[in-house]
């Protein structure tokens, strides 16, 4: 049986949809847009990210059902925020620094319980040591 037919017939799997906003319709145009473009040859990397198994099974489903290829869209969704990221600005640049100082702060707080573990086995291996040197 054909994984997005049992996708589409399964009623548990329902979601509650919302309507897409304004916004998030003129970034589907954007991205649309895009297809249009001319393919040229290009070095390709592959990237891969977690994805929840009902979001990955929803997506794939509705782009075989317009007959789009994901990776294209994905690929341009990346290519429309990439220069966002490279140079933010306004609530934008406010998110990422602080996104960044928490990120800072829990890099920290692991080193610093990392050091600690790390000190405590340097004791334990000191120890017996220090013992059968009396």
């Amino acid at each position: 049986m054909n994984d997005t037919n049992t996708l589409a017939g399964d009623e548990s799997f329902a979601l509650v949809e919302r309507p897409p906003d304004p916004l998030e319709e003129e970034i589907m145009l954007s991205v649309l847009s895009d297809k249009g473009l001319p393919k040229r040859r290009r070095v390709l990397s592959c990237v891969t990210f977690k994805m929840p198994a009902h979001e990955h099974l929803r997506m794939v489903a509705l782009h075989e059902r317009w007959h789009l290829n994901y990776s294209d869209t994905l690929r341009n969704v990346m290519r429309k925020l990439v220069p966002v990221l490279a140079s933010p600005s306004g609530e934008v640049l406010e998110v990422l620094v602080q996104l960044r100082a928490e990120a800072i702060i829990r890099e920290e707080a692991r080193r610093a319980a990392e050091r600690k573990r790390a000190g405590g086995v340097a004791c334990l291996v000191m120890s017996p040591t220090a013992a059968s040197s009396d």
